[in-house]
């Protein structure tokens, strides 16, 4: 998603989502933030020893943004095996001004 042109002020950045390991625990299925804020990948599991097989997340975080700037933020998921048949549920990506 990109936005339009933002007024200055502090914004809260997030991202959810809902993962279905579809029964493979002790699997790792990678995320990473595409966009502006791009860079570092993240992993999530399911150990052996939990019960479902459903994994939901929210993460947020602020960013100062000055007058006239947009932001450009995403999310992808990486099946690091290629052959666990994880499925996204759903994934949701947010931004919303605080100050």
């Amino acid at each position: 998603m990109t936005t339009g042109a933002l007024p200055t002020g502090t914004y809260v950045i997030g991202y959810s989502f809902e993962a279905d390991y579809n029964s493979h625990k002790d699997k790792v299925l990678l995320h990473r933030l595409t966009g502006d804020y791009a860079g570092v990948e993240f992993s999530e599991s399911i150990s052996a020893a939990q019960t479902g097989y459903f994994k939901s997340r929210f993460y947020s975080f602020p960013k100062t943004v000055t007058e006239g700037a947009s932001i450009t933020h995403g999310i992808e998921f990486v099946d690091p095996q290629g052959t666990n048949g994880f499925v996204i549920n759903f994934a949701d990506v947010s931004v919303h001004r605080v100050t």
